[in-house]
């Protein structure tokens, strides 16, 4: 068992020479379980936020890709009329794009 200190027997148990009575063991673990509560609770919420953020993202990131297909439909629409209302100058554009595209990767 324990052994006497300063005369007195200790009442809980001892962490290096501090003796802790049962109360107060009960106390501090009742304190411990309310921080773990709290850092659940945490965890919880911080998750429900992430989820909600998560969503709104992907709900925008559709609402884009939705914007952009939209785009690129009468963009491909537009081009065969542009090209065949200015075929020179659809050429000549053709042959700027070429030749700057063949500078940059020349480099």
């Amino acid at each position: 068992m324990a052994e006497k200190q300063n005369g007195r027997e200790p009442t809980g148990s001892e962490n290096n020479g501090v003796v802790f009575g049962y109360g107060q063991a009960t106390e501090a673990l009742e304190k411990l379980r309310n921080v773990i509560d709290q850092a659940n609770q945490s965890i919880k919420d911080l998750t429900q936020v992430s989820e909600d953020w998560a969503q709104q993202a992907q709900g925008r990131a559709r609402e884009v890709a939705k914007g952009l297909a939209a785009q690129s439909d009468w963009t491909t629409g537009k081009i065969p009329h542009v090209v065949g209302q200015n075929p020179l100058a659809s050429l000549a554009a053709a042959f700027a794009l070429g030749f700057l595209a063949a500078r940059l990767i020349k480099r």
